[in-house]
């Protein structure tokens, strides 16, 4: 006999607060719940809006050092504590020798709770010991030297009057170190220099040493899983794996720096960088190299060069003849590599001043961080719990970053965790889907990789001095245009295939998005003369300047006399009350003439922008302020007869051409910007490029782009007009 009972726990019916809301139990029956897909679908779409509207990863940077932080340390005894080398030591400030080059930090309250002062040179490799209490330092005085790490519970004091560490020991030799890292369960240590020495702690002597060629050994790491292992890699971008019951390597590859998989030692990541820069360091030109990390799990090897692709290589240790991952989105060298205690991500500090997330087997990053006032980032690590990521840079500034850019920091109520393990849960159940997938990985929400990649390179190439083309290229673009026949087989004065799609963004009162072959850019208008670009990370100065122009070409002088846009429009009672016009440009990827697009974007979306009607009372409000009532239903039409239209002639050797593809700009000796409207008059003019070009030169370019600004004001209105009828009929 089998008896049905009803069993209720209190618990569940209990609210924790008596302003909680009151639990609901529903029944999950398919044929009752018919529109639970398409429900969860729209949780999962407002699940990777929220992620993106909410994403503030930067939490804060700590200062004091006063030269390059060249190298980090996690403290295993400490979950909050870092320790940091830097290039200081041995600067000669206000008359006084300064060494204080190695630091511990509190993460929690970002403040130094230790100071390691000794070495009189750049700090190269730092280390700890398994149970946290000895750190391990060298550097390029030929020192290494033994700290003792104060207890977990001492930091927690505010007695900062005497923080200073105790040296235990100072072990001196005759060649300069490069990297070192402690054995994973013993008294054993690595420092990697002119060869590999293994040291004890309680001798002053190397107990062993490897020797390899005559190349430098640039780094070194022990297998956290097999303490007599470890994997080393030279000047020469060779690796070998040595095992300390042995004389000779067991293993050799080429590359620059490894890595190996906390969570699966048999596995390890390296990575290479062809690229060779110098460093100058008291009159000595030396190699800026990088150190071995804990990594992820298969074997990576990652080719990284300013000429060359830029990515990495993820590769299975027992078949290196083919790649199993490519991992994308850096635009310069890697200077720096650190996977999570999970190891199912890792971290990447590049030469190209971002910071990178990437997945251990994904092809794109998950996420790219960057502050306007970072440089070349030389060192970066995970949290020993994986909640954050600590970066150190060529500015003297470690920062602080989440690992989770939406990650909500602070005590969280019982319910908030499993909310968002649910918004999680039902994104990535639906993040193949285009929607969930454009905003995931860019879209509106977000600047898109590619803008990265391509106004990074286009950063880098101009911080470098160098073009990405090489001299046989170089001559077939400039052959073409002297021709008359371009690469993509266009005549000089011939623009690429434009299209242009309207009402993009509905909570703009006007929006449009256009394409000018694979320059692809955005411009929205709130009513609310202020313009905005947007460019991606790496592309400040180039937002900088598109801004400029942009204010130049379109709104004339200060005053606004002159302009394409017309301001006096605007007003809703003279000299009171008037409309502020703000014009947001989003770029999406850049193949060359961003300020053609960006102008015919923003002509296109002020077309489509509607502005409230404003009926004004006879009679004045008690503070003198006439009495205006904004009409949420009824709008007016942006009159966008006297909106210039943008054409720019760039000049490559002795012609000039329209519509440049990045190809050409990058062999121009510069270019001029005209806008000119319906009426044939010029509202604006701007010139980029360092060469100077003679009057007749400048009228006879204004000519030409007079008459090609006919034909390209021809074709916008006519890609406006289709664009606003299909508009109209969805």
């Amino acid at each position: 006999m089998k008896v049905k009972v009803i069993s209720r726990s209190t618990d569940e019916f209990t609210r924790e607060r008596s302003n909680d809301l009151q639990r609901v139990f529903r029944n999950f029956d398919p044929s009752l719940r018919t529109q639970e897909k398409a429900v969860e679908y729209v949780r999962a779409l407002n699940a990777a809006k929220m992620d993106k509207i909410f994403a503030r990863p930067f939490v804060g940077a700590m200062d004091g050092h006063i030269d390059s932080v060249s190298c980090m340390a996690k403290n295993p005894n400490h979950l909050k504590g870092i320790f940091s080398g830097s290039m200081d030591g041995g600067m000669l400030l206000l008359c006084c020798l300064v060494t204080v080059n190695i630091r511990l930090w509190d993460i929690a309250s970002r403040r130094t709770i230790c100071q390691f002062p000794g070495h009189q040179g750049a700090v190269r490799g730092l280390t700890a010991s398994t149970d946290g209490r000895i750190l391990v330092s060298c550097g390029t005085d030929c020192t290494v030297r033994l700290w003792n790490v104060p207890l977990a519970t001492g930091m927690e004091s505010d007695d900062l009057s005497d923080n200073s560490a105790k040296q235990l020991a100072v072990y001196v030799w005759k060649n300069a170190f490069w990297a070192v890292d402690h054995q994973c369960d013993g008294n054993l240590f690595a420092t990697a220099g002119a060869q590999v020495e293994i040291w004890d702690h309680n001798r002053s002597q190397p107990v062993n040493s490897f020797e390899w060629g005559k190349d430098t050994v640039i780094s070194v790491r022990f297998n956290p899983g097999e303490p007599n292992v470890l994997a080393i890699s030279a000047s020469d971008r060779s690796i070998a794996i040595y095992d300390l019951r042995m004389s000779s390597p067991t293993t050799k590859t080429k590359t620059n720096s490894i890595s190996w998989n906390p969570m699966e030692p048999m596995n390890f990541t390296a990575f290479l960088l062809l690229e060779i820069l110098d460093y100058v360091w008291w009159g000595l030109t030396v190699l800026l190299l990088h150190d071995i990390v804990i990594g992820c799990s298969a074997f990576l090897l990652a080719f990284w060069h300013a000429n060359e692709d830029c990515n990495c290589y993820s590769y299975d240790a027992r078949k290196l003849d083919e790649a199993k991952c490519v991992h994308k989105d850096h635009v310069s060298a890697v200077m720096d590599i650190d996977y999570s205690p999970t190891g199912r991500e890792f971290v990447t500090g590049s030469y190209d001043r971002t910071i990178t997330i990437f997945q251990y087997n994904g092809g794109h990053s998950r996420e790219i961080y960057h502050t306007k006032r970072m440089q070349r980032v030389f060192c970066v690590k995970f949290s020993c719990d994986g909640s954050y990521v600590i970066s150190g840079s060529d500015d003297t500034n470690l920062r602080l970053w989440k690992a989770n850019a939406s990650e909500q920091l602070g005590v969280l109520l019982p319910r908030e965790p499993k909310n968002h393990e649910y918004r999680e849960a039902v994104k990535n159940h639906y993040k193949h889907l285009p929607e969930v997938k454009r905003i995931v990985r860019g879209g509106l929400f977000s600047r898109s990789r590619k803008s990265f990649t391509s106004i990074g390179t286009l950063q880098s190439i101009a911080d470098s001095g160098m073009v990405g083309l090489s001299i046989g290229e170089k001559h077939f673009v400039q052959g073409g245009i002297a021709q008359d026949l371009r690469s993509d087989g266009r005549k000089r004065l011939t623009y690429r295939p434009i299209s242009v799609e309207t009402g993009n963004i509905p909570q703009a009162n006007g929006s449009a998005r256009v394409k000018m072959g694979e320059t692809d850019v955005i411009a929205s208008v709130k009513v609310f003369h202020v313009i905005y670009i947007s460019c991606g990370r790496g592309g400040d100065e180039l937002l900088a300047e598109l801004s400029v122009a942009l204010q130049r070409c379109l709104l004339g002088g200060k005053s606004g006399a002159g302009g394409g846009i017309d301001l006096s429009s605007l007003s809703i009672v003279e000299g009171k009350v008037c409309w502020d016009l703000y014009i947001d440009g989003l770029v999406i990827s850049s193949d060359g003439n961003l300020l053609d697009a960006l102008g015919a974007a923003i002509k296109a979306a002020l077309s489509n922008t509607g502005i409230p009607k404003v009926p004004v009372a006879a009679s004045a409000s008690s503070d003198g302020h006439p009495k205006v009532d904004v009409s949420d239903e009824e709008f007016l039409q942006f009159d966008t007869s006297g909106v210039p239209a943008i054409v720019t002639l760039t000049k490559v050797g002795r012609h000039y051409i329209v519509d440049a593809t990045s190809e050409e700009e990058s062999q121009m000796s510069s270019a001029i910007s005209v806008s000119i409207n319906r009426q044939g008059r010029i509202c604006g003019l701007t010139k980029r490029g360092g060469a100077g070009l003679d009057p007749s030169i400048i009228l006879d370019m204004i000519s030409v782009a007079k008459h090609v600004s006919e034909q390209l004001m021809n074709k916008l209105d006519s890609e406006i007009s289709a664009a606003e009828a299909c508009e109209e009929e969805s």
